[in-house]
């Protein structure tokens, strides 16, 4: 005679049967198949918390996103363009400030004492322009640091100290006559 799995499996299962006591007894419906839960209505449930708590979670990700890459525009009130200079007391800062702001540009003077330290402010991001330099200064900073930043104009143009213990006025002046200039990137 012939037999099928399902056969061989009701044959052992008759043995044990035999076998067992009924306190040890696995509890099994009588058409011996597996007890199957229907758990549909808890993966639904679950599904709708998972879904709920992604949705939740990219709404607040995309609000701070949103809010961290919506700064004011530069020079709003609220967002001021920063230029680094040396003498943010000078009266031409405080002119510039007032025409700045009639045109709807709000200004932020930023005060240098030295002239070492606005370049690498600049270059940082800490201000967004900065005036103080030549032309001949910028690209000795550049080469020196191995930066790029570019002028983008031209400001003021101030005179040039000259000063003597022996000429009392610059029409004293001989032509020909030797005059020292530091030798430095400065002048």
């Amino acid at each position: 005679m012939r037999c099928t799995s399902w056969q061989l499996t009701q044959a052992n299962m008759k043995k044990r049967k035999d076998t067992m006591t009924s306190a040890n007894q696995p509890a099994t419906p009588a058409n011996n198949e597996p007890v199957r839960v229907n758990n549909t209505p808890r993966n639904i449930i679950i599904a709708i918390v998972v879904v709920a708590i992604i949705a939740v979670a990219a709404f607040f990700g995309f609000r701070a996103y949103n809010n961290a890459n919506q700064e004011a525009v530069k020079g709003s009130k609220d967002n001021p363009v920063k230029i680094g200079v040396v003498g943010a007391t000078d009266p031409e800062w405080v002119l510039l400030k007032k025409k700045a702001e009639q045109a709807g540009i709000y200004v932020d003077i930023v005060d240098f004492q030295d002239y070492t330290s606005e370049n690498p402010a600049l270059d940082s991001g800490e201000l967004d322009l900065n005036e103080f330099q030549h032309l001949l200064y910028l690209a000795n900073y550049n080469v020196s640091n191995n930066k790029d930043l570019q002028p983008i104009g031209g400001t003021a143009i101030y005179p040039l100290g000259v000063y003597s213990t022996k000429v009392k006025d610059i029409k004293d002046i001989a032509a020909g006559s030797t005059v020292t200039i530091p030798n430095d990137e400065t002048n």
